[in-house]
């Protein structure tokens, strides 16, 4: 869980999507909740890049 915890922040700090930590099925997992009748295909798109964007920084930190 700590790795998730650690992702989070990263993701989370950008500013772009709030993402929260959770659990399914015993297993630490990331809970992504943005989806609603205002949902378009290009917020999809962020919350895409925002994930990408941070996995990279997030994979550089180490």
């Amino acid at each position: 869980m700590h790795e998730i915890a650690r992702f989070l922040n990263h993701l989370n700090r950008d500013g772009r999507v709030f993402m929260t930590p959770t659990n399914y099925q015993g297993n630490p997992a990331i809970r992504a909740a943005f989806s609603n009748w205002r949902t378009v295909s290009q917020d999809v798109d962020v919350i895409w890049q925002a994930l990408c964007d941070s996995f990279a920084g997030y994979s550089r930190e180490g």
